[in-house]
């Protein structure tokens, strides 16, 4: 039984594709996963987050989508920065 959301992260961080994936990322290598649905984009980056073990830039489509991934991640990670779209 999972008894605080950190616990999920680590329970979907063990799916055995992921775990490959994260170990990638943390030799250095990018991640880019196409076939994500839109609505598991904040729990998949804080699962990455977490095990990343470094700074990780998420890049959205819009300014629009980086809102919403900001604020869903703020519920895993509090520090989460957001940076606004820039003036140009």
């Amino acid at each position: 039984m999972l008894e605080k959301p950190q616990d999920l992260i680590d329970f979907i961080a063990r799916e055995p594709v992921l775990a490959a994936k994260l170990r990638a990322i943390a030799d250095g290598d990018e991640l880019t996963l196409p076939s994500v649905v839109e609505h598991a984009h904040p729990t998949l980056c804080s699962v990455v987050a977490r095990f990343a073990k470094r700074r990780i830039w998420f890049v959205c489509q819009s300014v629009r989508a980086q809102e919403a991934l900001h604020n869903e991640l703020l519920h895993w990670h509090p520090g989460a920065l957001f940076f606004p779209e820039l003036d140009v």
